[in-house]
């Protein structure tokens, strides 16, 4: 991580679609309010305005906007001017500058495709700056949950990288891929993107440091083996240096990874209001507390030939009757390989290796195709 002096603030449209999802979530939030009404005013975000009050998330005010749209049109009117005088006096370097400043007002004034349009237009760039441009054009995706347009820009911006980009700008690059991957519930991508980027994490422009740190532990819990959680997160010195400051994350890691289920039960709970909080991770709160609760019960019952209900629901801090639901739904998908008696309250575990799982696959997939292939035969004999 770049030290704090260096470190690019965060992008204004991110800020503002942070504030606009907590406003989602509780329209009551007036410090919320302020704030965002204030970067409203402050950057003559009439569109974003506009559609905060579309959604009923603030009130319609036409004295502000008529106000916003005088001052955006005097001042795109003298970024205009600068860019014909930079044409006519001066060299490539200054049109190009004045472009990037017409740009990046654009964005946070007029609505998401005029501003894509604003940053495509921009032309005579090195590779250097194309790639940042990219950037530029990936956050308004982000910012707009736009999965077609990040999808568009970031098959350039690898082929970018891949000719010419430097390091700092291929882990920012990672560090964008792992937002969305986060956002299409690719967590096992994420999570090993988000490793790769923690000792050399840049990307302060995109997300916060402490909240990068965040997305790496949540993720990792559950698509990290014994081995590699110890490995590449509890014993990562950048975790190490900001885990304290994130709420309940230490002892959900550390009760997780010394199996004191109670524990992690406890401490889950409260990471949950912060997963609920956050404007990626939200959608997908019940999946990550089905594969959380599914992962305690996984680690607790793999050493096992069998268990009682009794023991295991003191292990856990969970009632007989909620643990044996629970288990059973899981049981059902398939997820956990174990059987119930309900009468003696005993849990069978069924170990399989990783041979058998295979050979079982492999005869699965075979009698699909012998039966598709009888389908396909009986067509072409009609």
């Amino acid at each position: 991580m770049i030290e704090e002096e260096e470190e690019a603030p965060r992008d204004l449209l991110l800020v503002c679609a942070d504030l606009k999802f907590s406003l989602v979530q509780d329209n009551n939030n007036t410090s919320v309010k302020n704030e965002i009404l204030k970067h409203i005013k402050e950057n003559c975000m009439i569109s974003f305005f506009e559609g905060c009050v579309d959604e009923g998330l603030l009130e319609k005010n036409q004295v502000l906007v008529d106000e916003m749209n005088k001052r955006s049109v005097t001042e795109l009117k003298e970024i205009e001017d600068e860019i014909k005088k930079a044409e006519d006096t001066e060299g490539e370097i200054e049109v190009r500058n004045a472009k990037i400043k017409q740009a990046e007002k654009i964005t946070l004034m007029k609505n998401k495709d005029c501003a894509v349009k604003a940053w495509e237009a921009i032309d005579g760039v090195s590779s250097g700056k194309r790639i940042d441009i990219c950037f530029c054009l990936l956050r308004i995706a982000l910012a707009y949950d736009d999965d077609k347009l990040f999808k568009k820009v970031n098959a350039k911006v690898k082929d970018l990288v891949e000719k010419g980009g430097d390091w700092d700008r291929r882990n920012r690059m990672f560090v964008y891929q792992a937002l969305q991957n986060i956002r299409e519930r690719n967590f096992k991508s994420a999570s090993q993107l988000l490793l790769r980027t923690v000792p050399s994490f840049t990307a302060t422009e995109v997300v916060d440091y402490d909240t990068f740190i965040f997305y790496t532990i949540l993720v990792n819990i559950i698509n990290q083996g014994r081995v590699d959680l110890k490995k590449k997160v509890i014993d990562c010195p950048q975790i190490l240096q900001v885990i304290d400051k994130l709420p309940h994350c230490k002892e959900l890691l550390n009760s997780f990874y010394n199996c004191e289920y109670a524990s992690f039960f406890r401490s889950l709970i409260q990471v949950m209001t912060n997963v609920n909080d956050d404007r990626y991770f939200s959608v997908h709160s019940n999946f990550f507390l089905h594969q959380y609760r599914l992962a305690a019960y996984d680690q607790f019952l793999r050493p096992y030939r069998s268990v009682t209900l009794k023991t295991m629901s003191e292990e856990f801090g969970l009632s007989v009757n909620f643990l044996d639901a629970d288990l059973c739904s899981y049981i059902t998908e398939g997820k956990l390989k174990c059987a119930i008696d309900s009468v003696d309250g005993v849990i069978a575990t069924r170990q399989y290796n990783q041979r058998d799982v295979e050979y079982r696959d492999l005869l699965k997939r075979g009698d699909n195709l012998v039966n598709r292939l009888q389908k396909l035969s009986r067509t072409l004999m009609l």
